[in-house]
């Protein structure tokens, strides 16, 4: 299989559709992680403008291993939060609605509805960001007791939800 989130799908279904996050979601951890390399650049700047200054608090060596490392973790931030990005989303088959939802490189959540028990769905579009970006949430309810199927930053939530309620009656 080429997707991780095809990994949980039944071998039995056909996928209908597979869809990630909006790639705005990306924005905070990616900018977080560009501000981290950002220091460490920030330390070879100042390791080479004031290495006098740097040598009565140590080795520059040591100065420039820490600016290393700090580059290091930057670009460590930035694969694991595009690996993260890469295994959340939302699969549609012909039987079934999964919801895959990495929250680390080591927490994964995964949930699933029968289509013949959805009972409704509904998009959810808030704010100018998510107006203007054409993303929001797609929220799946289901009859029984189970807990809504909650997607956050789905990408055009609209004409997702149609996608789901249009499988649904399929089904039915």
């Amino acid at each position: 299989m080429s997707s991780s989130l095809e990994e949980v799908v039944d071998p039995d279904e056909t996928i209908a559709l597979m869809v990630h996050r909006h790639p705005l979601s990306l924005v905070f951890p990616l900018f977080s992680a560009l501000l981290v390399g950002m220091v460490g650049i920030f330390i070879f700047y100042v390791l080479g403008r004031f290495p006098e200054q740097l040598e009565k608090i140590g080795p520059l060596s040591m100065v420039a291993l820490a600016g290393a490392a700090v580059i290091v973790l930057a670009l460590i931030l930035i694969v694991a939060n595009l690996r993260i990005y890469a295994r959340n989303g939302l699969v549609l088959t012909d039987k079934t609605l999964y919801l895959i939802g990495q929250t680390s490189l080591i927490n994964r959540d995964s949930s699933q509805f029968a289509l013949n028990k959805l009972e409704d769905v509904k998009a959810i579009q808030s704010g100018l960001l998510g107006t203007v970006f054409n993303y929001g949430e797609v929220v799946a309810k289901t009859a029984g007791a189970e807990d809504n199927m909650v997607f956050k930053w789905a990408p055009r939530p609209q004409s997702l939800a149609e996608a789901i309620l249009d499988a649904n009656e399929k089904v039915k």
